[in-house]
């Protein structure tokens, strides 16, 4: 385990703009809520993390930008060890 400045350090090396957002959603777009919904909504979680599940990939593959490969890479954080 490193400490907290090494830690820091090889975060921002790693993530050099810092964390970015898997999707927005705007709360007065109807559009936007249903694909909040059918994205993280409780069905969502419960299929998922259910007994046959694909957990937080399965969450993530929903995703329309995730699903279409546009600038988001699911891979091992490297700071839980």
């Amino acid at each position: 385990m490193a400490c907290p400045g090494e830690a820091d350090r090889a975060y921002k090396r790693e993530y050099p703009d810092g964390p970015q957002p898997i999707d927005t959603f705007k709360l007065d777009n109807p559009e936007d809520m249903e694909r909040l919904r059918n994205q993280f909504g409780i069905e969502a979680m419960e299929k998922a993390f259910g007994p046959d599940g694909g957990g937080l990939e399965e969450l993530l593959e929903a995703n329309p930008y995730i699903a279409a490969g546009v600038g988001i890479e699911l891979r091992p954080n490297p700071f839980i060890t």
